[in-house]
């Protein structure tokens, strides 16, 4: 669900899991997370935050049903508000042949990569610059759920699903803003009726 502006509360009287995803737009909630300090200086490369247009009949509450199937030829499926993407695939049974991953790397934005079922590898490689005391090694780390994992911007990265457990594995990654590249894929977006593209789309 999408929640408006403003308090809210989050009730689950029968049990069950719940993850909120909020942006530095909720300034008192960022500073308490436990690695505000990593985000306490901006990366320089990353574009200041702009928020997207207002939904045309305003901001209420919004529910949607995140079991939908991945259309062929489609990511996703995937929502979006004025702050934040999700990109939700079905579950998947896995694991990921290990002769078609998909490395690549985003040179203006992070990425959260949100493990809800099973267990992934993150393989993650930094980029050689002009200072040698700035490199690193490569990482692979392996995470199971529930996990949210960080991946900065310009990191070659691809995760590598393992052996699923019975409800098969489920990763989300999130973005923050909204990525204007998978917005304009017709059909990407379940929810691309409620809330406009950025004035640059049209660019």
């Amino acid at each position: 669900m999408i929640v408006p502006p403003g308090d809210s509360e989050i009730v689950l009287p029968n049990g069950g899991r719940a993850v909120r995803l909020l942006t530095t737009q909720s300034p008192d909630i960022a500073a308490r997370c436990s690695n505000a300090a990593n985000y306490a200086e901006g990366d320089p490369a990353i574009p200041p935050f702009k928020a997207w247009p207002d939904p045309p009949d305003g901001f209420k509450l919004r529910v949607y049903d995140l079991q939908k199937t991945r259309e062929p030829g489609q990511l996703g499926p995937i929502w979006r508000c004025t702050t934040i993407m999700l990109n939700f695939p079905p579950p998947g049974g896995g694991p990921r042949d290990v002769t078609r991953m998909s490395p690549h790397s985003h040179d203006e934005f992070d990425q959260c990569s949100l493990v809800m079922n099973g267990s992934w590898l993150h393989h993650m490689r930094w980029p050689w610059g002009l200072n040698k005391h700035d490199w690193r090694e490569d990482v692979h780390a392996f995470v199971g759920a529930p996990s949210a994992t960080m991946i900065p911007a310009r990191v070659v990265h691809t995760s590598e699903a393992q052996a699923p457990p019975p409800e098969g594995n489920r990763m989300a990654d999130v973005f923050s803003p909204p990525r204007l590249d998978f917005s304009l894929q017709p059909g990407w977006i379940k929810n691309a009726d409620e809330y406009p593209l950025p004035p640059e789309a049209s660019n």
